[in-house]
């Protein structure tokens, strides 16, 4: 596979992930439609109504594309020879923002946040994410004292949502990473916006179950569906501390994923 091959694949890409939203996301809203009342009711039929919409209509779900956040997972044995993925990664986003009716958000320039790994075999896997900044702007880090039980964990997180208040767009999905350093926390919290788990158990039902007794709901109108949706990722911490970082997601939590086979 040569680089303008990848660049034609992932800008078409880059434009479907802008236009429809993940299944199991649809299927959360879908749910948590059917259970709303009230306001929070109307405001779920219309998000649903928009994606539908964006989908026949091949427009964005949202007018705000974001910054793209790009995950590839290259196969060590993959038939890449010359290709440079920071700057088809580059071109790609240029070519989806001027075919794909992107709005042009970047300032001075249309660029994304990328992460490269390696694995066995010869694909190449990626994972786009759209990231509007209604949410980004709604990102908490900070670091807990050593040997923070789940308690002071919770206690946290649900500052951190009740500080964005309304403004994220809710019904939210909650990203959140823990352990590892301030930066990896941030990552770790970002890839877990891409892994979203709608029917949590344990600690993440905890956890989503008193984000939603806060009552902002979904539109922010008031109701039982402040977050639909929650991921914690961990790693290991430094005895000193415990860096944790909470992503707010809106519910426009578009991802895009494709496998490309290069032998």
């Amino acid at each position: 596979m040569n680089e303008e091959t990848f660049v034609r694949k992932l800008s078409e890409e880059i434009i479907n992930s802008t236009r429809i939203i993940p299944g199991t996301l649809k299927e959360a809203l879908e749910k948590a439609g059917g259970r709303a009342e009230g306001l929070e009711k109307e405001a779920l039929k219309k998000i649903l109504e928009n994606c539908k919409i964006a989908a026949s209509s091949r427009i964005p779900v949202c007018q705000d594309t974001g910054v793209f956040e790009i995950w590839l997972n290259i196969g060590k044995d993959a038939c890449v020879k010359g290709i440079d993925f920071n700057r088809a990664v580059s071109s790609a986003l240029k070519d989806a923002h001027e075919n794909g009716g992107l709005r042009k958000s970047m300032d001075p320039e249309i660029a994304g946040a990328v992460h490269i790994s390696f694995r066995p075999g010869s694909s190449i896997e990626a994972v786009i994410t759209p990231r509007g900044f209604g949410s980004e702007n709604y990102t908490f880090l900070r670091s807990l004292p050593p040997g923070a039980s789940d308690k002071d964990i919770k206690q946290a997180v649900l500052e951190d949502v009740q500080k964005a208040a309304a403004r994220p767009c809710p019904p939210y999905v909650i990203g959140i990473g823990l352990g590892g350093t301030a930066s990896s926390a941030v990552e770790l919290s970002a890839k877990a916006l891409t892994e979203i788990n709608f029917s949590p158990s344990g600690f993440e039902k905890e956890i989503l179950d008193d984000i939603n007794l806060t009552g902002t709901g979904g539109g922010g109108l008031g109701g039982k569906f402040t977050a639909i949706g929650i991921k914690i990722k961990r790693m290991p911490a430094h005895i000193a501390g415990l860096p944790l970082c909470v992503h707010v997601g809106c519910w426009c939590n578009r991802i895009g994923r494709f496998k490309i086979e290069t032998d």
